[in-house]
């Protein structure tokens, strides 16, 4: 749907229907706050919400700071809504505590490039050996984040090109559009 035609509350009605109990949902990081007041709004099921926090921690001895980390939580919330920056961060230091039963992609033009690491830690990543002139090295596979139910919007599919359509129909039609690159390009 092109934009302001009502997404946010067409998925919010989506989840209503469905009675989804663990929901994600990705978003820009400008849109985070948005998604909450519209779910607190439209959500029929009084929901709790958790935006995912980080945490900057620090070990000292003697006044002087001799290791800094940042510590990734999620909150035991029905509804989490985490941007496609955190993404990366959160999933790979920790997990969420239960499988979600739906998971919403708001705005999913932002995973056209399979290369990038928020399309590999959303969809997933079979890992390969890269090899580089000074070095090679092995990139792990990643697990898609899997939900029963996964809904992707966007007000623009393609960008620029077709190819940008590439990672959404290897994810969501691996059998079909999305199980050859080649024939895809072709």
């Amino acid at each position: 749907d092109p934009p302001g035609l009502g997404k946010t509350i067409q998925a919010i009605g989506l989840a209503n229907l469905t009675g989804a109990k663990r929901i994600l949902i990705i978003c820009p990081a400008s849109l985070k706050d948005n998604w909450a007041k519209e779910w607190r709004k439209w959500d029929v099921n009084n929901r709790s919400i958790d935006l995912p926090s980080a945490k900057p921690r620090r070990k000292q001895k003697n006044n002087v700071v001799i290791k800094s980390w940042t510590e990734y939580f999620w909150e035991d919330a029905d509804v989490s809504i985490i941007s496609y920056d955190m993404v990366v961060k959160f999933f790979k230091q920790t997990h969420p505590p239960d499988p979600w039963d739906f998971l919403i992609i708001d705005e999913a033009h932002y995973l056209k490039t399979d290369t990038t690491a928020r399309v590999k830690n959303i969809y997933g990543y079979k890992g390969k050996w890269v090899n580089n002139p000074n070095h090679s090295r092995y990139e792990e596979p990643l697990e898609p984040i899997e939900a029963k139910r996964i809904l992707a919007l966007t007000g623009t599919p393609l960008m620029s090109r077709p190819i940008e359509l590439w990672t959404t129909c290897k994810r969501f039609d691996p059998e079909g559009l999305g199980r050859s690159y080649h024939a895809y390009t072709k």
